[in-house]
């Protein structure tokens, strides 16, 4: 057996109170282009959604929500 030991992670993560408002922000930081699909169950959704929205669209990104109902495959 090998003592190696393999951590992934993302190039930047962002945490804190509020941070889902500074979500387009952020995305241009990385370069990251539109158009978006934000992917999300019901809760999160009704939590965050208009923090995203908001924040997508004063960054001028094209963006969808799609509500994800905890099944990705068949």
């Amino acid at each position: 057996m090998s003592d190696l030991k393999v951590f992934a992670s993302p190039e930047r993560y962002v945490q804190g109170r509020g941070a889902s408002k500074h979500l387009g922000a952020e995305m241009q930081k990385l370069g990251i282009k539109g158009p978006v699909i934000v992917v999300a169950s019901s809760t999160p959704k009704r939590l965050c959604g208009a923090n995203w929205s908001q924040s997508l669209k004063e960054a001028g990104y094209e963006f969808v929500d799609v509500l994800f109902n905890g099944t990705c495959t068949a």
